[in-house]
């Protein structure tokens, strides 16, 4: 990986210090339970489970049994013209609000940067003094106690975005950890860039590192591979895509030694109504950096022309597409390819669409 020479702006702030030099020292005992409000939803679900200080998690709440009762009461209540229960008056409004527990067992630690997602999501960041436990859901009406546990961790990773997409992925053992936010990039020329830590259990995890202008409009995907959580966070730089990596990026691409091959191949109507398919052959050398290309007609032993990719000098940020040059081995132009990064298809001078396959 590359090393990075640039002043990192966090997305989240790192725990202090000072309180974790009391992490493990104490017992995490959990904090005195208030009465729980038969009428304050629970929080049922967090995501990711495991996480740092000042990571950003997400939560989903859910309608106690008793609200759910009194919802399927009033229906039936509506149903037969008669007057429904009506609880909202007895509670005066205010914004929800979601507790961590501390160290010590003594108080309940506030979540910072509370947004609601709608549907019953709301995400949170991890306070510095916040441990493992039970999370309070706070309301109007009272407070409700969460049915699944949250694990503060102090291990992990810190994603450096040095790419030209944003980072909309990052998955540890297969679980999602960016929990539907996003690593944003930025020019090569800016002296700042975006980093995010993920907490997650000391040792190897498995990694898996999406990038794209968002996480419904991904472009290629990093991993699976492997990397040690450690204490303080183990940096993962996550580098320019090139262009060789994108033209190689298939499922069904032939790996031998240190190449990976893939094709792009579009399907041509002759003059004589029959059909037959062209293609372009890629293969990128993970050592060298170069990607060469085979270009062939009808069937692959019919090759027409090879010769090198020749990789962007600058990408725009978050880009939907890209213009290559294919170029012979003495350097001549072969033909421009323009390549659409959100569908996996390009269209070189003989105006064909050609798809990766």
């Amino acid at each position: 990986m590359k090393t990075n020479h640039k002043t990192t702006s966090r997305i989240a702030a790192v725990a202090a210090v000072i309180t974790a030099a009391i992490n493990g020292v104490h017992a995490a005992l959990p904090p005195p339970l208030p009465a729980a409000n038969p009428f304050v939803s629970q929080i049922v679900e967090i995501s990711p489970a495991q996480a740092m200080a000042g990571q950003t998690i997400t939560v989903r709440v859910a309608p106690t049994a008793l609200m759910t009762f009194v919802a399927q009461r009033n229906q039936q209540l509506n149903l037969a013209a008669l007057r429904p229960l009506n609880l909202t008056p007895l509670f005066a409004a205010q914004p929800p609000k979601i507790f961590f527990p501390d160290s010590l067992g003594f108080q309940w630690i506030p979540g910072t940067s509370m947004t609601s997602l709608g549907d019953n999501r709301y995400s949170v960041v991890v306070p510095a003094a916040g441990r493992s436990g039970k999370l309070r859901f706070e309301t109007s009406a009272g407070s409700s106690y969460s049915t699944v546990d949250f694990t503060r961790v102090n291990a992990g990773y810190s994603f450096v975005n040095l790419s030209q997409f944003n980072v909309v992925s990052v998955k540890v053992d297969g679980v999602e950890r960016l929990a539907g936010q996003s690593i944003p990039a930025t020019l090569p020329t800016n002296p700042n860039v975006f980093v995010a830590d993920v907490g997650t259990t000391p040792g190897n995890h498995s990694l898996t590192v999406t990038i794209g202008r968002s996480v419904n409009q991904p472009v290629i995907v990093f991993g699976p591979f492997t990397a040690n959580a450690t204490v303080p966070t183990n940096v993962i730089e996550v580098g320019i895509m090139a262009a060789g990596d994108y033209l190689t990026a298939s499922p069904n691409a032939a790996v031998s030694g240190n190449n990976i091959t893939a094709s792009w191949q579009t399907l041509i109507v002759n003059a004589n109504g029959a059909l037959s398919v062209n293609g372009f052959d890629f293969t990128r050398n993970v050592n060298t950096g170069v990607t060469t290309w085979v270009n062939w007609f009808g069937d692959r032993p019919n090759v027409v022309a090879t010769g090198n990719v020749s990789e962007p000098a600058n990408w725009p940020l978050n880009p939907t597409s890209v213009t290559l040059q294919l170029r012979r081995p003495n350097g001549a132009l072969y033909t421009s390819a323009v390549v659409n990064l959100l569908n996996k298809t390009f269209i070189p001078a003989d105006g064909n669409s050609y798809e990766l396959q």
